[in-house]
């Protein structure tokens, strides 16, 4: 089995509900739903996802919506439109899903047939990408500081709370999460000392052996904690390590921005290990006192920066670890043709997804390159979010740079007016909560 079926499997196996629609209105696929429900719910979804892929590239022709994915409180749905098929992928699914959804449609998925008036949805879509493309074309060959200008556009009177441009983490703050991290560093060095020392070997060796424990321990701070997203000081002290767009930073960039720290047991190996650590530390020094980011070599190197930590982490946090099944949904669509349909529906629906016949029928597989996801959460969590990969790429506009990440954090409220649908069957009374617009029910997120 290749990697990507291996991938497949994961979220067919993780999914709660998933199924493949072709553009006849044929379930190919289904899983923990009947006929009827795949039809249904693949049909309240097919129109209004390809109807936004093709918002997406009249505005940019160039552009290409992977897939749509829109997050309710307790539910969450990634929809992959190609050009003859619909891949639905359905999280938080129970039972209970199933009788809301009956309840009442939303309308701003409603989209009636022959009508061509764009959904609430689509028109959102539209408002989104007309904006980020038009900051783009007006920024995009701008300095460095024209893109602060730019950041500083955004502010909390135009997004929502958890979509805020990231603040640096204070300094004081930082020294502290660093010394709750050193101590711990320090004791598991301690731990691995006596450990070496219990087994009789020399006292010299134990040191070293020691020394190189507590490095390693506090170089891998940021990967050993809360899923290796921080360190158990920057929890502590609320921190938490942001790439430039606002997303938890990856495993690989929490490992590299704290690299330089294994310079020090070079000290005594040759003068030039001890003038590199003082120019490290003394550029650290300068920059997290000078700059407005706050950012060590580490955070250069890595693209990353300390900051204080924002709502919905959890959500963040749920994304970074759910890239790689994303990333599979997207390899999935991007090359099955009518040939591949053909395969899927000889096979039997309790089977997994046979890719290698779809490779071998649709040609060659290509990974799209890094994923952008743009959260679009609605205002007071009201409503449903949308993501849109892959728009305005920066290896296809290189010269955007932070502007292109900064110009994603544009958000609109998704028919915040809308009245809210009756509540699922055994949910409890919110008593005084403000009512939620959902479309199933089931465990919260």
């Amino acid at each position: 089995m290749s990697a990507i079926e291996e991938t497949l499997q994961r979220i067919q196996d993780s999914t709660d509900a998933f199924c493949i629609m072709d553009k006849d209105g044929n379930v190919l696929r289904h899983k923990n739903l009947t006929e009827a429900q795949a039809l249904t719910v693949a049909s309240a979804f097919f129109s209004v996802t390809h109807r936004a892929m093709h918002a997406v590239r009249d505005m940019d022709p160039e552009d290409s919506l992977s897939f749509v994915r829109i997050r309710m409180k307790t539910m969450e749905v990634i929809a992959a439109p190609g050009p003859n098929f619909l891949v639905l992928a359905l999280q938080s699914w129970t039972p209970h899903s199933w009788a809301a959804m009956n309840c009442r449609q939303p309308a701003w998925l409603t989209t009636r047939p022959g009508d061509n008036e764009p959904s609430d949805l689509v028109k959102d879509i539209d408002r989104s990408v007309a904006a980020r493309s038009a900051l783009a074309r007006r920024e995009g060959e701008a300095s460095f500081r024209a893109m602060e200008l730019a950041r500083a556009k955004l502010t909390d009177k135009d997004l929502p709370e958890d979509l805020a441009v990231p603040e640096p983490a204070d300094i004081i703050d930082r020294t502290a999460a660093a010394s709750i991290d050193a101590l711990g560093a320090a004791a598991g060095a301690s731990v691995a000392g006596l450990a070496m020392l219990s087994v009789g070997l020399p006292a010299t060796v134990c040191a070293h052996g020691a020394m190189a424990c507590g490095l390693t321990l506090f170089a891998l701070r940021d990967v050993l904690w809360e899923e290796g997203t921080r360190s158990m000081g920057k929890a502590a002290l609320g921190l938490e390590v942001s790439t430039w767009d606002g997303r938890i930073a990856s495993h690989w960039q929490s490992l590299v921005r704290n690299l330089p720290v294994l310079v020090l047991p070079l000290w005594d190996v040759h003068p030039v290990a001890q003038q590199a650590f003082l120019l490290i530390v003394g550029f650290d020094i300068v920059s997290m006192v000078l700059t407005p980011d706050r950012r060590r070599i580490g955070d250069y190197m890595a693209a990353t920066s300390c900051v204080t930590e924002r709502p919905g982490r959890e959500l963040r946090v749920m994304d970074l670890v759910e890239r790689d099944e994303l990333a599979a949904v997207e390899e999935a669509v991007s090359f099955i043709d009518p040939e591949a349909l053909r395969t899927l529906q000889e096979g039997h629906e309790d089977d997994p997804v046979p890719l290698s016949a779809i490779a071998e029928a649709g040609g060659d597989i290509a990974r799209m390159p890094d994923t952008k996801l743009l959260r679009r959460k609605a205002k007071r969590a009201v409503g449903p979010s949308i993501v849109l990969p892959g728009m305005m790429e920066a290896r296809r506009q290189g010269t955007l740079g932070e502007t292109k990440r900064r110009v994603q954090f544009v958000a609109r409220s998704l028919d915040p007016d809308a009245p809210p649908p009756p509540p699922p069957p055994n949910a409890s009374h919110a008593g005084a909560k403000e009512p939620q617009r959902q479309i199933g029910g089931g465990r919260g997120q």
